[in-house]
C-alpha cells in the first residue's frame, strides 16, 4: 500500500491529442495498475456470470488480440450473450479515442435484452 497513489505508468500522448481531449488519463497509479492486472485471468474469464463487452485493436502492440479475444471462450455460461470485437487499424491507446460509440451501442443493446 505504500505508494499506492503514485504514479506508475505514464502514457506518452502526443500534445496535441492531449489539447483535443482534455478528458484522457495521463497516467494509472500504482494500485490502478495491480487492479487492472489480473492475477489468474484463465480462472477469472472461466467464472464470469454476467455478460461482457470486449474490444481490442487490431493493430495493438502491446497485446496480442488472438490472444485476448479467445479469453472470451473461457467465459461459457455467457459467452452466447456476450459481445467480442477486433476493431481494424485500432491501436492500444488509439482504440479509447472512439470506444464510447461501440461501448455505448453495446450497452443499449444490454439493457433493451435485459428488459
Amino acid at each position: 500500500m505504500l505508494a499506492g497513489h503514485s504514479h506508475a505508468v505514464q502514457f506518452n500522448y502526443p500534445a496535441e491529442l492531449l489539447t483535443t481531449n482534455p478528458s484522457l488519463l495521463t497516467s494509472y497509479s500504482v494500485n490502478m495498475a495491480n487492479a487492472v492486472t489480473p492475477a489468474a485471468p484463465h480462472q477469472q474469464f472461466a467464472q464470469l456470470d454476467r455478460p461482457f463487452g470486449l474490444w481490442i485493436g487490431s493493430d495493438d502492440k502491446q497485446i496480442d488480440a488472438d490472444k485476448v479475444l479467445a479469453f472470451a471462450d473461457l467465459a461459457s455460461k455467457v459467452r452466447a450473450q456476450s459481445h467480442t470485437q477486433r476493431i481494424n487499424g485500432a491501436k492500444h491507446l488509439s482504440i479509447l479515442l472512439n470506444s464510447h460509440d461501440m461501448i455505448g451501442v453495446w450497452i443499449q443493446r444490454s439493457v433493451s435484452f435485459l428488459a
